[in-house]
């Protein structure tokens, strides 16, 4: 169905585990073996990973609704990042379509069943895009302005700045009554095939030796997933107290994780799992 996973992975009866997410969960800047999914899979081969780059909570939920196996499965993981919430959501929550998934817990557009249908789709969509890119400069050009003007915006209030100093994260708001909703529709969606949801956080670099109290959206979702009784791994401690934390990015910027980093994500969510030993 496109996403990042074997070809036979759909084949098996009974799925030990479903992972949900962005592009850290599709594996982005790793070869395909070397993304937590697939080192997950090593352990757990009847593992199917549905992330995809951009996915936010309702993207996901859509995800879920759409391509959940009809056997069961295991465990679920909602592998979170910090720009879900600030970022994806309120973009999600503005389409039409993706609300609908929120609205009605039995809407779907059958996609597994219309495969053929989505892949001249896709095709179509990416010749277009494509053409138009090369033959449009002004999309450059907006672009470069757009981002001109989210700089000056962060250096107006200090965002850098501040951030740089530990001084903030994660200080915007984010809809938390439809995030709450849509986690409860995913964890009871888990639920009746038999599974079990885990929410999985995956720690910005910025966030590391920054204080509790100056991380107001961390605090939020945690809180969200202690109300609806959600199992969180929560891998921003583990990584705080290595020698070098930094280490699992590239650069030791932002971004995605490296090798490394990939690596610690899936062992840790193995000892949580119960499958290997801390």
């Amino acid at each position: 169905y496109g996403f990042n996973n074997p070809d036979n992975v759909c084949d098996y009866e009974k799925h030990q585990l479903i992972a949900l997410g962005d592009s850290f969960t599709q594996g982005f800047c790793v070869r395909a073996e070397d993304n937590f999914v697939a080192l997950i899979r090593e352990k757990l081969p009847r593992t199917i990973n549905l992330g995809v780059g951009s996915n936010g909570p309702l993207a996901s939920l859509a995800v879920l609704r759409e391509y959940l196996p009809d056997s069961s499965v295991e465990n679920v993981l909602y592998n979170y990042y910090e720009n879900d919430l600030v970022k994806d959501l309120p973009r999600e929550l503005n389409d039409s379509l993706l609300r609908r998934y929120l609205d009605s817990s039995v809407f779907s557009q059958k996609l597994k069943s219309n495969q053929g249908e989505v892949d001249d789709l896709l095709i179509a969509v990416h010749k277009s895009e494509f053409s138009y890119l090369q033959s449009s400069i002004s999309i450059k050009n907006e672009k470069i302005w757009n981002r001109l003007r989210y700089s000056a915006k962060r250096v107006f209030f200090l965002s850098n700045l501040r951030e740089a100093m530990g001084l903030v994260f994660g200080e915007s708001v984010f809809p938390r009554g439809e995030t709450l909703a849509i986690f409860r529709e995913m964890r009871e969606l888990v639920k009746s095939n038999g599974g079990k949801l885990w929410f999985v956080y995956l720690p910005h670099v910025r966030e590391i030796g920054l204080s509790e109290e100056n991380n107001s959206v961390r605090r939020e979702i945690l809180s969200i997933m202690e109300e609806l009784d959600v199992p969180v791994i929560d891998l921003l401690p583990t990584f705080m107290q290595l020698d070098e934390p930094l280490s699992n990015w590239p650069f030791k910027r932002p971004g995605h994780f490296n090798e490394l980093g990939y690596r610690r994500v899936a062992r840790q969510i193995l000892i949580r799992l119960g499958i290997e030993k801390d």
